[in-house]
């Protein structure tokens, strides 16, 4: 058996703007190697299906039809898939495996359900190529919380990144996440709760943009301490970890008589102050904090957590990586891991009782 594997990986956050793609070489274990990476974006009318159906499903009164939203999305996880190959240049017979993480629509682990909506039997024959998908039900069916997966991923970049003492990986997609590496190599991880899902949600639901750039919109406005604290006293806060956010779980309902600006930077800092808190559970005094996802390059979120915790703060992008792809590398390398049974989820990283692999092949 080679030592080395080829693996796609493509996922779609809980942000619902599209997806990524990346190809990496690995060994599913220490070794790893970015190849390439791209990312394709939803058009208004898919996003807003995905949006509308994920909070309909939630309040459990979907009306939209699952398997036509599972099969429009399915055709731009292929349209991405071979837009890389083309990109790369490598042939489908040579990829090992494409570890597709779907688009998630709903995510209660209380009740054990974690649905992503992708047609993984479909991609496989579409590129004869091995798909790995359904990576979070063995874990939920084993008691865990399904999420967050990326964490074994997250110990694979410290040793990529030569980092030998103990760091955090703080990962800002739609939910933020935090892994916390020990010196030894042990992991904890959780969702600290709401990354950019909130104020992306209140910034198309107020204006022509999609998102909030560079954090512009957060700068002007001034934070609102009486719902910040409120926000702050929430049950989710008061649970230990591991723990795990659906993206519907807060709302936007609290801004929406609060000066625009002054919304923005209010849900903005809620973002932060969860993280920072999510920090402080773990180890404050660790030597390095890497900032990954799109939220990272919010500068009202990066520029406050820096003032919180001075000094340790560090981005990927300026280490030879990409804050947009490491998710999508991380489903690649999971994989692999995948259909070598190695574990993806561990007690400290989703509560389960042992290390467990996972993921469903195709």
């Amino acid at each position: 058996m080679r030592n080395y594997f080829l693996a796609i990986g493509i996922m779609s956050g809980t942000s619902a703007d599209g997806i990524d793609i990346s190809l990496i070489r690995t060994d599913g274990k220490d070794y790893f190697k970015p190849l390439s990476s791209l990312s394709i974006s939803y058009n208004d009318d898919l996003r807003k299906k995905i949006i509308n159906f994920s909070k309909s499903f939630w309040n459990k009164r979907s009306h939209f039809n699952i398997i036509l939203l599972e099969e429009l999305i399915t055709k731009k996880y292929i349209e991405g898939i071979k837009k890389l190959l083309k990109k790369t240049k490598i042939k489908s017979e040579k990829v090992d495996v494409i570890g597709a993480h779907g688009q998630t629509i709903f995510h209660d682990p209380n009740n054990s359900i974690s649905l992503q909506l992708i047609d993984a039997n479909k991609i496989s024959k579409y590129f004869d190529i091995r798909v790995i998908s359904n990576f979070r039900q063995n874990d939920i069916i084993n008691g865990g919380e399904g999420a967050p997966l990326v964490p074994i991923f997250h110990a694979s970049l410290k040793k990529y990144l030569k980092v030998k003492k103990s760091a955090i990986f703080i990962n800002i997609g739609g939910i933020s996440n935090i892994t916390y590496i020990s010196k030894i190599g042990e992991l904890t991880a959780f969702d600290t709760g709401p990354g950019m899902c909130l104020l992306d949600d209140y910034v198309k639901l107020n204006t022509k943009n999609q998102f909030d750039l560079n954090g512009n919109f957060s700068k002007k406005g001034k934070i609102n301490y009486r719902i910040l604290k409120k926000n702050m006293s929430d049950d989710f806060f008061k649970k230990d970890y591991p723990k795990s956010l659906d993206r519907n779980y807060f709302s936007i309902k609290k801004y929406k008589n609060l000066d625009f600006y002054d919304a923005c930077a209010t849900i903005s800092m809620f973002t932060v102050l969860s993280i920072y808190e999510g920090i402080k559970k773990t180890e404050i005094d660790c030597d390095c904090i890497y900032l990954v996802g799109g939220g990272s390059r919010n500068q009202f979120i990066s520029s406050k957590l820096s003032n919180l915790i001075p000094g340790k703060i560090k981005f990927i992008n300026k280490l030879s990586l990409s804050d947009n792809y490491i998710e999508s590398q991380a489903f690649a390398y999971l994989g692999i891991r995948s259909i070598k049974k190695l574990p993806i989820s561990y007690p400290k990283t989703t509560g389960i009782k042992k290390a467990l692999s996972g993921g469903d092949l195709y």
